[in-house]
């Protein structure tokens, strides 16, 4: 073999061993951005959860939301729902090559008084008006829920 013909078979061996060692920068940037949103989910009920037990009902709560990121408010029979939208990004990659990964969730919030103030999150279908781009976030490329 000429060092050529052994160069290029050492490279294609190096190339294949490297794509096959574990997920893609893809893959890994949708797990963090999935990760992050859901974990911004988290933080907001805990906030709504401490509003509740401070006393305040669906009209005092103000969420750091944008207008458009909350889908709505309404009473229910011993407490009230609260319907958001929920935006995050993340990238992976390395050696000049990143891949971005933009997602969101869409949750439903719900406040239960009895038998003591509490918060419950669920996922929410996402209504087929959301738009495919959004300002701070460019086009999402996926919709994610909170369980798997």
């Amino acid at each position: 073999m000429t060092n050529w013909t052994v160069l290029t078979v050492v490279l294609a061996a190096l190339a294949a061993g490297t794509t096959a060692c574990g997920p893609s920068p893809t893959d890994i940037s949708f797990e963090r951005a999935t990760d992050q949103v859901r974990e911004q989910a988290a933080k907001l009920r805990d906030s709504i959860n401490h509003a509740v037990a401070d006393g305040q009902d669906e009209t005092q709560i103000v969420l750091p939301l944008t207008a458009d990121q909350e889908l709505g408010r309404r009473r229910t029979g011993d407490g009230f729902e609260i319907d958001a939208v929920l935006y995050d990004h993340a990238e992976a990659g390395g050696g000049g090559t990143y891949q971005q990964a933009k997602v969101r969730l869409c949750v439903r919030y719900t406040t239960h008084q009895r038998p003591s103030p509490k918060v419950d999150l669920s996922d929410l279908d996402c209504p087929s008006t959301l738009p495919d781009t959004v300002d701070g976030y460019g086009r999402i490329d996926r919709t994610v829920r909170l369980q798997d």
